[in-house]
């Protein structure tokens, strides 16, 4: 004879399990990688912090509240000597560290910047773009894409006159990379272009402390080093803080785990702030 026990056991084996009683969890299916569990920054001298140690990819880290781990941060002062090889570089950088989102905020600006001018240059310059563009298609990864900002009133030796794009140029290559963009869901594309516009028509504000405060005008000269072309410890944290706002609009829950304390930050950094006329 089969014991009692024995026979309630295997009937439960044949039957199956039965619907879950109060108190148990159905066991979650597994869950692709979170967006925000490893980042990676990817750029030129703006993304790393030119002349500080505020980069890119420090903000980010300090914004994440996620699970994550560390940003893995690879723009170099250097790819202006060569952007193709650098770049691609950094691309397959992130293929390897098996990245949930790559940032690129300044990752085209020298591919659409160098000595291409002459009849030709639209064609030369477009072409570097595509390369930029068809490195960036080898990530499957969400990317977030700055457009290529108009930089042309920087020091001069910084940025030479023959390295310059036209604005004709320029406008042609960033409808080039809004077009691309369009085509791609796994593409954020951030107008860094009309940022700096923006920047340079003394627009930019600092968001109040508090509910009932009052933005603080920031002029360039504020948040811009002398050089004119990158931003200072203040300019990276406001446009850190612009970005994770932006990233939070466009792509909603998937970032909620995202959110930057920018006074905290300025605080914490003894940083000086403009004064806003009430409180001179």
């Amino acid at each position: 004879m089969i014991p009692h026990r024995l026979t309630a056991v295997l009937l439960l084996s044949l039957l199956g399990p039965g619907p879950l009683t109060a108190g148990e969890a159905e066991t979650p299916a597994p869950r692709a990688p979170a967006l925000l569990s490893r980042v990676a920054v990817v750029g030129a001298s703006v993304s790393r912090g030119f002349r500080h140690r505020t980069s890119l990819a420090s903000v980010f880290e300090l914004a994440i509240s996620a699970p994550h781990e560390k940003v893995l941060s690879l723009p170099t002062y250097g790819v202006f000597m060569d952007p193709i090889r650098m770049c691609d570089d950094q691309v397959e950088r992130c293929i390897d560290h098996e990245a949930s989102l790559v940032v690129g905020i300044d990752f085209l600006f020298w591919y659409a910047y160098g000595t291409l001018r002459g009849e030709t240059e639209l064609e030369r310059r477009s072409e570097r773009v595509t390369t930029a563009l068809k490195a960036l298609e080898r990530l499957e990864c969400h990317v977030v894409l700055g457009d290529i900002p108009d930089m042309r009133d920087a020091d001069p030796k910084f940025l030479s006159p023959n390295i310059l794009p036209t604005t004709e140029v320029l406008d042609a290559l960033n409808e080039q990379v809004q077009a691309w963009a369009k085509e791609r869901k796994n593409v954020t594309l951030v107008p860094i272009a009309s940022w700096v516009e923006d920047l340079k028509a003394g627009r930019w504000k600092l968001p109040p402390a508090s509910k009932d405060g009052e933005a603080t005008p920031l002029p360039p000269e504020s948040v811009m080093q002398g050089d004119r072309l990158h931003p200072n410890v203040l300019g990276t944290l406001v446009m850190g803080d612009q970005l994770m706002r932006t990233l939070r609009d466009r792509l909603g829950a998937a970032v909620s785990g995202l959110g930057f304390e920018l006074h905290r930050e300025i605080e914490r950094r003894e940083l000086e702030v403009p004064k806003t006329k009430s409180s001179e």
